[in-house]
């Protein structure tokens, strides 16, 4: 008769070993995917957040109106303003500015709602933390009480560069450099020839995807 021959304490341990090593491989292996996967749909979810807010400050500034506003103490807003670069500093807008197409109530014998005005007050302002928001005001000439309602269109937002230009814009072709400003109105023109600029070039730096740079036309 012929035993069956076990294995040694060496061949388990040696056995042991391998499958341990196996395992890290493919551990390690199984976590850079999910890593990579994230980050990629990290990186989708930016470029979502991107698009939508490229796609209504479009909107927006295809809508811009000759409105100037006053604020809560009276003081008078001139219809389109904006700055060139961070002004969380300040306390300011990077834009604001009066803008039409907003929907007005029906009949309103029928539906009991009070009609208002398609024009509406707008800003874009960034944040500390790094937040793109879009400001509405429910009414243009704006009283003590009157506040702002705030919506996210972008986070992870490193830095954002205005330049306004005063010359036509054609299509995608922006005038000359030379004839675009940093601040709108003009700075040493207290009433600019043009009460809104031609087109806006924005050039936002997000963490993670770099400078990306649009032109938007107004009123077009």
């Amino acid at each position: 008769m012929h035993r069956s021959r076990g294995f040694t304490l060496l061949e388990l341990i040696v056995a042991v070993v391998i499958f341990a090593l196996m395992s890290a491989i493919t551990y390690g292996g199984l976590i850079h995917v999910l890593e990579t996967r994230e980050r990629l749909e990290a990186e989708r979810e930016t470029q979502r957040g991107l698009i939508m807010a490229f796609m209504r400050l479009e909107e927006d500034l295809g809508q811009a109106r000759d409105r100037p506003v006053r604020d809560i103490d009276g003081t008078p807003l001139p219809a389109f303003s904006g700055q060139a670069g961070d002004t969380r500093a300040l306390g300011l807008p990077l834009l604001e500015f009066t803008r039409g197409g907003r929907a007005i109530i029906g009949d309103t014998e029928l539906t009991g709602s009070v009609a208002h005005s398609d024009l509406q007050r707008i800003a874009y302002r960034l944040t500390d933390e790094g937040e793109l928001l879009r400001q509405t005001w429910p009414v243009l000439d704006r009283a003590p009480a009157t506040e702002a309602q705030d919506a996210t269109l972008l986070t992870e937002v490193e830095e954002i560069e205005l330049c306004f230009f005063s010359a036509p814009v054609t299509g995608t072709q922006a005038p000359p450099a030379e004839r675009c400003t940093g601040t709108w109105p003009p700075l040493g023109q207290t009433q600019p020839t043009d009460t809104l600029p031609r087109g806006v070039e924005v050039k936002i730096t997000l963490t993670g995807l770099g400078e990306i740079t649009r032109l938007f036309l107004i009123n077009g």
